[in-house]
């Protein structure tokens, strides 16, 4: 890591209001630490226009991985029909691959994100449906 690249996430830092980062790989540690200044309000949640369709996000941050690495064909098609908890994309950190699961059952549209980029938590990955619930 260049110190270009260091003085860009002490800028992210800054502009998301966070006041610390730690970055740790097995051949160096970065901890920032910003301070000193007022506190910065959070910024408020991104509320999703009706006229966008629904979306199914990232609830962690890494490369986005529509299909497991070892394997061609994607997790999911879209237009395909999922159940709550079904493994639908892929999150990787290093070599941690975490799934990402439906929330829901529905179905899954065109992806939002493209596959090998880096994503962050609250990333749309992909359209999504719910399907109606009904009531007993």
């Amino acid at each position: 890591m260049n110190t270009d690249e260091v003085r860009q996430i002490a800028a992210w830092l800054e502009a998301a209001g966070l006041d610390g980062f730690e970055l740790t790989t097995p051949t160096a540690r970065l901890r920032l630490t910003l301070g000193g200044g007022t506190p910065v309000a959070a910024a408020p949640l991104r509320v999703q226009p009706a006229s966008e369709p629904p979306s199914l996000a990232a609830r962690g941050t890494g490369e986005f991985l529509a299909a497991h690495p070892y394997a061609d064909a994607p997790l999911v098609q879209p237009g395909q029909r999922v159940r709550a908890g079904d493994i639908v994309a892929l999150l990787r950190t290093g070599a941690l691959i975490q799934p990402v699961t439906a929330s829901e059952d529905g179905i899954v549209g065109a992806l939002l994100a493209k596959p090998g980029t880096i994503v962050g938590f609250g990333s749309p990955l992909m359209h999504f449906t719910p399907e109606a619930r009904t009531t007993p």
